[in-house]
């Protein structure tokens, strides 16, 4: 039976630096609107915004101060309109912050059927990341986090409770 030796003290603390650091950059730069943080995160369904993003690309949304023309933003449908609450990510074609801003997908010929107003937008894109969204969407699918969720407590009740090898004695030697 071989044995582990502990890890020296330095590897320790710095795994344990890393994972603080990791963390503090995550609440301040990375915390979702539902936690109090400054971004939220969308999943790209559909063309409307080819070639700029691609069914699947994950894309982190900002807030920010101010929206101009050119800018890609997330709003949402305004109330009143089919489709309202959903969230929507196109460039800004035109208008103000004042007037509503008209709305346009990439890929689109035409600009959306409403003005999005500046508390409709929930803030500009920051990062994307290709083809990450498929992952978020497949997380999010019952049977999947069931399955996850059985595998980490499998894996945390085998930490808890290890399996232990019996002992087996053998009769003593002629």
């Amino acid at each position: 039976m071989t044995t582990q030796r502990p890890r020296p003290r330095w590897v320790t603390l710095s795994l344990n630096l890393l994972v603080a650091a990791g963390l503090i950059a995550w609440v301040l730069l990375l915390r979702p609107l539902q936690f109090g943080g400054p971004v939220t995160y969308v999943v790209i369904h559909g063309n409307s915004m080819s070639p700029t993003y691609q069914e699947g690309d994950l894309v982190v949304i900002h807030q920010r101060a101010s929206y101009g023309i050119g800018e890609i933003v997330a709003y949402r449908v305004p109330e009143g309109q089919v489709g309202a609450g959903h969230l929507v990510i196109h460039r800004i074609a035109r208008g103000s912050a004042d007037s509503g801003f008209a709305m346009k997908g990439d890929h689109n010929q035409y600009e959306d059927p409403w003005r999005a107003r500046a508390a409709d937008i929930v803030g500009s894109s920051w990062i994307a990341v290709s083809s990450v969204g498929r992952v978020f969407v497949l997380v999010r699918q019952p049977i999947v986090a069931a399955v996850i969720a059985a595998l980490a407590t499998l894996y945390f009740l085998q930490r808890r409770f290890p399996l232990r090898n019996p002992v087996h004695k053998t009769a003593p030697g002629p």
